[in-house]
């Protein structure tokens, strides 16, 4: 299976400490979305979570946010497995934002055999006729595991009521049923590395880029992460913690998810 290589960087100030985080996808370009996609859909898959009172593997609720919340929306969440990919029709679901003090309302839906879960993303949105929405935003597992803990409880106590869940429909061809075209490998949280030690004879070390080459599995995990060149050895090993410990997403064709690789950058600079 071919592999592409996307790179990202993200940019740590000694000084200061702020930081930014900025991304520039290289290399051949995934299938193009068709012109009849939107650019964007403000919604995003917030967090899924596994239904603790359901057999194990099968029934998971989804909870939507957007910048425009809170309020409600319908449409179709496309969801990914190892096995397949489905369709979760959904009418009328609470749509939530920050700081989330709103009732958070689930997409609660059932798979036809236990299965993880590769990624889920927005497919479709009615605004108000069904259109299909270019791939962004997409929900891997490591997003959830980094959601604040109070909202995180919050999430599961919305599922102790055992709400109905909706029959995940099975899609028998997904690259004609996908309208969404494909999306290249991204980082989607990045957490900052830790400073190298101050001594008199690291200051001189303690600026320049390292280059992570990131091996990422079909579900998103990382499968290695090794340095790839460095400007400074001193750099390398909080690089490469940093870079172990952020999140995602590999690359997306035909609105399947495909093992990739990323060039991840971390790049220190004094100010």
């Amino acid at each position: 299976m071919n592999q592409r290589l996307a790179t990202g960087c993200i940019v740590l100030f000694l000084a200061a400490w702020p930081m930014s985080v900025c991304a520039d996808t290289a290399g051949p370009a995934p299938k193009p979305a068709p012109a009849a996609v939107a650019d964007s859909c403000p919604i995003t898959v917030l967090a899924v979570l596994p239904l603790r009172n359901a057999p194990a593997g099968t029934t998971y609720a989804a909870f939507l946010a957007s910048p425009d919340g809170p309020g409600e929306a319908s449409g179709t969440l496309w969801v990914n497995t190892p096995d397949g990919a489905f369709h979760v029709p959904f009418e009328r679901r609470g749509v939530t934002n920050r700081p989330y003090t709103e009732a958070l309302e689930p997409i609660v839906f059932r798979l036809p055999k236990a299965e993880s879960l590769d990624n889920v993303f927005l497919d479709t949105l009615n605004d108000p006729q069904p259109g299909p929405c270019a791939i962004a935003n997409t929900w891997v597992a490591g997003i959830t595991e980094n959601l604040e803990p109070n909202l995180l409880g919050r999430l599961r106590h919305t599922l102790s009521n055992d709400p109905v869940p909706i029959d995940a429909a099975p899609i028998a061809d997904p690259a004609s049923a996908c309208r969404s075209g494909g999306a290249p490998a991204a980082v989607l949280i990045a957490l900052p590395p830790k400073t190298p030690p101050t001594t008199l004879l690291a200051m001189q070390q303690r600026t320049g880029r390292v280059y992570v080459r990131v091996k990422l599995a079909a579900n998103s995990t990382i499968i290695s992460a090794l340095v790839d060149h460095s400007d400074s050895a001193l750099l390398d090993g909080p690089s490469l913690d940093a870079t172990k410990s952020s999140v995602f997403v590999t690359e997306t064709v035909n609105c399947r998810p495909h093992p990739s690789e990323y060039m991840y950058i971390v790049e220190f600079d004094e100010r």
